[in-house]
């Protein structure tokens, strides 16, 4: 028994000999909390002091944080000399609570002291005055900025001004909508003429208010708004007039827009149609455009500078009426361009060649189809397919009788040459300038132009909206075209303005095209085209031509069931519709 007592002890002190302290001293390094000096700013804090140890220490690092257990925390080195030691970090937070402790390496171990904590200061904010701008004579802009909210949030920020100098918050002052850091601008107005001021900024936080550095600015002679004379207005006519104006005086600043603005309310302002004019003074003319007939307008002269808008006084007219439309024509009035006019023939032209005789189509949604195929001289029947160009008149190209099949593009040319149009030289090269049902002059008709098809079905504006819809009439796909006035109330239409549509979007009968006629309604029928004397399409594709050429190609507006394009590149040699239109400023 006396020997296992002895054989325990003896084990408890060998493997206790075995086990080794791995830094003896640790407990010895101690900081002089009591000799610490922590010095902090708005960003900084610097810390220096004595620590007491008898042995040597390798490193010291200042682990620093705003967890109060240094998660997430940063290392910075410290200064040793001796047994005294510094740090100072920069870049911190205004008015922040920061923790810290010092990591030790003694060597053989690493120790960590208590953590300790410091705030660094709030102060008042640091605000800058950038430049100012005059912008005219007795307004000015001052750009400032805030550097720093000094720790607590910036409430108010702003400029403030005088005439005497070191301007402060007790003087004129604005304040800027929002309070925070960074860049914010100041107008100011109402200034006096010809008077020296100081301005600078400010922003104020709940420590304190702080200024930015004073700047000087002049300004000159008061600037009134420009004086304006509305004239009269002249030319008037269904849908234009020209309103003459004057800028009598500029106000003291440059006349940066003039020009006039127009409604059918009494008191027109520059928020309706309004037209610019350049700049300056003196005498200026305005078009008034996309006018209704037979309505009131006010309008009146308006001219800009840096003070503000000056108007005329207000003159009121009365556009002109529709004129009653010539025969053969729809009783609609379509825009075909800014400022002109037209009126539609009531359906596509025809010709027989056995009489050289010109009509239009006696039914609104007639056309002649397969029967084209029997183009010839002496042909009885009538024909509504037709070469570029081919008028009857001998105006230059080879092909110009109203039966020409050659298929050689070369023979269309109007007027003997590649470049010409049909409205060129003596205008001859037009179908239109035939008399046309035995009645008016030559040249009372004519052929639209690519870019008026354009503007007639993509670019005009209608007191509906609606430009065309396509449709089927007893059976025949065409498209519709909607005059500039026409009216919603008179029939329902799908599917308006859409190139993609189909025919079957519209189904009516030739008693509802009559009335849709009545108020002015053109049916372009799907005529098909012909090729020498083979007729392809009729009744499912439609091509018009117009009086434009480009290259050795006419252009002309074509349609289908599913598309319609204003732009089509068509052979001359290719028999088309052809359907005309008359001037309304003709008449």
């Amino acid at each position: 028994m006396r020997f296992s007592v002895v054989f325990i002890l003896l084990a408890v002190v060998f493997l206790g000999s075995c086990r080794k302290d791995p830094n003896p001293n640790v407990d010895r390094f101690r900081i002089l909390k009591e000799r610490e000096q922590v010095s902090t700013s708005l960003d900084r804090v610097s810390v220096s002091g004595i620590y007491d140890y008898s042995g040597a220490v390798d490193d010291m690092l200042f682990r620093l944080g705003t967890d109060s257990h240094l998660h997430g925390s940063k290392d910075y080195e410290v200064m040793l000399n001796a047994n005294t030691y510094s740090v100072t970090v920069d870049n911190l937070q205004a008015g922040t609570l920061y923790y810290y402790a010092y990591v030790v390496d003694l060597g053989a171990a690493e120790h960590v002291t208590e953590i300790d904590s410091f705030t660094t200061l709030s102060g008042a904010p640091e605000v800058e005055t950038l430049g100012v701008l005059v912008i005219d004579s007795l307004e000015v802009r001052v750009k400032c900025k805030v550097l720093h909210d000094g720790g607590v949030e910036v409430t108010e920020r702003g400029v403030c001004w005088n005439d005497y100098g070191d301007p402060t918050v007790d003087d004129a002052l604005m304040a800027y909508p929002e309070g925070g850091t960074g860049e914010y601008t100041c107008l100011l107005t109402d200034l006096q003429p010809l008077t020296s001021y100081y301005v600078r900024a400010y922003a104020k936080n709940e420590s304190g208010l702080s200024y930015g550095e004073v700047l000087e600015f002049n300004t000159g002679e008061e600037v009134n708004l420009p004086a304006v004379v509305t004239i009269e207005v002249a030319g008037v006519t269904t849908t234009t007039a020209t309103c003459m104006c004057h800028v009598a005086d500029d106000g003291g600043a440059e006349i940066i827009e003039r020009g006039a603005c127009w409604s059918t309310d009494d008191n027109p302002n520059v928020m309706n149609f309004i037209y610019a004019n350049g700049g300056g003074v003196g005498n200026y003319s305005v078009p008034l455009v996309d006018l209704h007939a037979h309505t009131r307008y006010y309008v009146r002269a308006y001219a800009k500078n840096s003070k503000g808008i000056g108007y005329g006084e207000v003159v009121s007219f009365l556009t002109m009426d529709y004129l009653n439309p010539p025969l053969g024509a729809v009783n609609g009035v379509f825009t075909v361009a800014e400022g002109r006019q037209v009126w539609f023939s009531q359906s596509n032209l025809q010709y027989r060649a056995s009489t050289n005789q010109w009509r239009f189509a006696e039914e609104l949604n007639e056309y002649i189809g397969l029967s084209n195929a029997n183009i010839a001289e002496d042909y009885d029947g009538w024909i509504d397919l037709f070469g570029w160009g081919t008028s009857g008149y001998p105006h230059g190209a080879v092909c110009y009788q109203p039966w020409s099949s050659e298929e050689n593009l070369e023979c269309y040319w109007a007027y003997g040459a590649e470049a010409y149009q049909l409205y060129d030289q003596t205008g001859q090269a037009d179908w239109g300038y035939n008399i046309i049902n035995g009645e008016g002059p030559e040249g009372q008709w004519r052929t639209l132009t690519s870019e008026e098809w354009s503007y007639l079905f993509f670019e005009r504006n209608t007191g509906s909206g609606i430009r065309f819809a396509k449709a089927q009439v007893e059976g025949v796909n065409g498209v519709l075209l909607l005059p500039d006035q026409w009216s919603t109330a008179v029939h329902y239409l799908n599917n308006v303005n859409q190139e993609g549509a189909s025919f079957s979007s519209n189904v009516m009968t030739l008693m509802t095209l009559d009335i849709l006629n009545s108020q002015g309604v053109a049916f372009l029928p799907a005529a098909g085209r012909r090729d020498g004397t083979v007729v392809d399409y009729p009744g499912s594709r439609g091509y018009y031509y117009s009086s434009s050429c480009v290259g050795r190609w006419a252009r002309g507006m074509a349609f289908d069931y599913n598309s319609l394009s204003t732009s089509q590149t068509i052979t001359r040699s290719i028999g088309c519709s052809v359907r005309l239109v008359q001037d309304v400023a003709r008449r």
